[in-house]
């Protein structure tokens, strides 16, 4: 018996198919024709779940980028209104008062379109009210958990515009 498997080994491919019956040559091509269209389902498969994850993970990039896009607006506002008020303080000239209320304007749109709508976005809450408390009004974002207060001078821009429309 160890002779006859030792035989068998020896055999080429060629050998070894001129000795199947045909039945047999139907089988090895069933089972070839199979593993093959199991390895090309098993890689649509792979693929087909790593594009999923890839469109999920997309999706929320694409989400924490609107939000960045949200703080970075108002952060840019919020530092252009700072400086122009800095400056104003430190040179009272007729340029620096327009570039002060310039930015105070465009800072008071942003908050007051925000709180008009309501809620801009599920990563941030605006939170205005009336009150002298500068400490009531305030914009949270909920991705690093920051809090900006409004301040005042902002906050009575919005109320005033609120009340008049």
């Amino acid at each position: 018996m160890a002779e006859n498997e030792n035989e068998i080994s020896k055999l080429t491919v060629k050998q070894l198919l001129a000795q199947l019956r045909v039945n047999q040559i139907w089988a090895v091509l069933g089972i070839i024709t199979s593993l093959v269209a199991g390895a090309f389902a098993l890689g649509y498969y792979t693929k087909s779940v790593a594009n999923e994850v890839d469109k999920k993970e997309l999706r929320r990039l694409e989400k924490y980028q609107s939000d960045l896009e949200l703080k970075q607006q108002f952060l840019n506002h919020y530092l252009r209104y700072q400086i122009a008020k800095e400056r104003l303080g430190q040179e009272h000239t007729p340029d620096n008062e327009t570039k002060f209320e310039a930015s105070k304007k465009i800072f008071a749109d942003l908050i007051y379109d925000w709180w008009k709508q309501r809620r801009p976005s599920p990563a941030m809450r605006l939170h205005i009210e009336k009150g002298s408390d500068p400490f009531e009004s305030k914009i949270m974002f909920y991705g690093d958990e920051s809090v900006w207060p409004i301040p005042a001078e902002i906050k009575r821009e919005v109320l005033g515009r609120k009340s008049s429309s």
